[in-house]
């Protein structure tokens, strides 16, 4: 039944396309510009001042931290985004614990539709599929992988340079030429959506951060540079992982890691 459902919905999206699509459409980059830290002094103050909120009416008291040591909190405050990498390759053992302790089962069964992964994810549905375009890591050659999570597979889909599609999907963006590998997150709505409709587009953007923020602290855990981008060429990406055909299928955020 579930099947027969998921079909009908999927016949009806490609028909009249759904709120989430359309808004994730409408916000799509046909273009990006690359700043440098040059640029940053022509930005306007608007684009660099941080606001907070606060209740001065009300009374307030001051949260304490605990002395022990947790190493945790330590990876935590050692986090920081840097666009500056080396040529230096990472290990492939290094490049698999990235992507396993991001991604992949945590918690088996033998029932894999009751099988738990590494980040919390709405219902149980799981939309988001994990790649890696690679360009230094030990042992592997540079290509483009997908990460099949059921068989806890690497499915190499373009062997070759990849620099050229990385140049291309963000616009130019020369600080990622010495980065190690560039993980991109897609989405797949139709697994969320068909249990919470247009809402399934928010949980699955929440979820893309969980994941996200698991490899940068893997990467900072093992003294890597590590920067997130939202910022891509959303075409660039769809045609690379020949996704613009199918439609149903789309990159939501991407990770660069390497040496520092």
């Amino acid at each position: 039944m579930r099947k027969t459902n998921t079909k009908i919905l999927l016949r009806q999206i490609q028909r009249n396309p759904s709120l989430a699509e359309k808004f994730h459409d409408l916000t799509k980059n046909e273009d990006l510009a690359v700043f440098t830290a040059k640029d940053l002094k022509k930005f306007p103050d608007s684009w660099i001042k941080i606001h907070f909120k606060t209740y001065p009416r009300f009374r307030a008291f001051k949260p304490q931290l605990s002395k022990k040591s947790n190493y945790l909190i330590e990876i935590i405050n050692k986090r920081i985004s840097t666009r500056t990498f080396t040529r230096k390759a990472i290990s492939y053992e290094t490049f698999c614990s990235l992507i396993i302790n991001s991604a992949g089962i945590n918690r088996f069964t033998d029932n894999i539709d009751d099988s738990r992964r590494a980040y919390p994810s709405a219902g149980a549905r799981y939309p988001l599929e994990l790649y890696a375009l690679v360009m230094n890591v030990e042992g592997l050659q540079k290509g483009l992988y997908h990460y099949n999570v059921k068989e806890n597979l690497l499915e190499m889909l373009i062997e070759e340079d990849v620099w050229p599609y990385v140049y291309k999907s963000f616009g130019g963006d020369m600080s990622l030429k010495n980065a190690a590998v560039i993980f991109i997150i897609s989405g797949t709505l139709m697994r969320t959506s068909v249990k919470y409709q247009n809402r399934g587009y928010r949980y699955m953007c929440i979820e893309s951060g969980h994941i996200a923020q698991n490899i940068c602290l893997l990467a900072t855990e093992s003294n890597l540079g590590v920067y997130t981008l939202g910022g891509f060429i959303d075409d660039q990406l769809l045609d690379l992982l020949d996704l613009s055909v199918q439609n149903t299928e789309f990159p939501l955020y991407t990770i660069a890691v390497g040496q520092k």
